[in-house]
């Protein structure tokens, strides 16, 4: 019992940002009526809050949608913010400015933006991209291989994504697929990748992890 408590506080501990905003997601999907307070309006005359194009991530349009992003925003999270420390950070930031911007220049006729996959697509590159940078600096052709087979289905996720104008893994007709989001995920985690970290902010495995099958090697 003692040693779960201490788990559950070393993942609070090294990943606040990534259960934070898991936590606010859930609460404003619970609260659907506090949504109006936090989505981003595109082609408006009315004035936008700044905040908006950040907090609109945090928004989903159905259980499905809200299940698919958060699954994968919080196992993505609790790698790249214990191991990337100021890389996640920043790849959050441009990503959540970047993204609903792009889509409001280039989708004319969408008036709003909601969900957590494009950072998901961001932060899943930052996380096979550094991981296979990694690998090529210690000569570990393994890793190297790994990561790139799971770059090449991401790769080929966007491009089925790009050509269909559908977006995998989530089936829902209650909102408009969006793959430009995806693509501009992961063009940010790309770029962000390939920054060299700083040693006492990117630790692949200086800090305790959250569960007991990925102690540190």
């Amino acid at each position: 019992m003692k040693r779960g408590i201490e788990k559950l506080f070393a993942c609070w501990r090294y990943t606040p940002v990534t259960w934070l905003l898991a936590g606010l997601a859930l609460v404003l999907f619970t609260f659907p009526q506090l949504g109006a307070q936090f989505e981003v309006k595109f082609h408006t005359t009315e004035p936008t809050a700044w905040w908006t194009w950040l907090s609109c991530h945090l928004l989903h349009w159905s259980t499905e949608h809200l299940f698919w992003d958060l699954v994968m925003f919080v196992a993505l999270g609790l790698v790249c913010e214990r191991r990337f420390r100021w890389r996640f950070a920043a790849v959050l930031l441009l990503s959540a400015y970047g993204i609903p911007w792009v889509i409001s220049q280039t989708h004319p006729l969408i008036n709003t933006y909601r969900g957590l996959s494009g950072l998901d697509t961001a932060l899943f590159t930052l996380w096979a991209v550094s991981s296979i940078v990694r690998g090529i600096q210690v000569r570990d052709i393994w890793p190297v291989l790994g990561y790139a087979s799971l770059l090449a289905l991401l790769v080929g996720k966007l491009s089925y994504e790009l050509l269909t104008g559908e977006v995998l893994f989530v089936q829902d007709s209650s909102f408009l697929a969006l793959p430009a989001a995806h693509l501009v995920g992961a063009a940010i985690g790309l770029c962000l990748s390939l920054v060299p970290g700083h040693p006492k902010s990117d630790r692949s495995s200086a800090v305790p992890v959250c569960w007991p099958a990925a102690q540190q090697s």
